[in-house]
């Protein structure tokens, strides 16, 4: 079990772990987690540079990333399954 601040970056580096763990298993499909959104927000925002696809080393900069994305998901993803229409 995993504690912590979801994007604290000592959690998002145990998720990391967690998920390399589970990925290792072979009747497991991929994993994704949000430190999948994370990184790829932080590549994404730097021109889609990969060596930007990390865990951030501050927790702001980590809510940040999550910040930018959160609305777009909740429309694009959630909202669809969510919401009355």
């Amino acid at each position: 079990m995993l504690e912590g601040e979801i994007l604290d970056p000592e959690t998002l580096r145990a998720m990391e772990r967690l998920q390399a763990e589970l990925d290792a298993m072979l009747w497991l499909s991929d994993s994704m987690s949000v430190v999948d959104i994370v990184k790829e927000v932080g590549r994404a925002l730097n021109e889609d540079d990969p060596a930007y696809a990390v865990i951030p080393d501050t927790r702001a900069v980590s809510s940040a990333a999550a910040l930018t994305v959160l609305p777009a998901l909740f429309v694009l993803e959630l909202c669809p399954r969510m919401c009355p229409t």
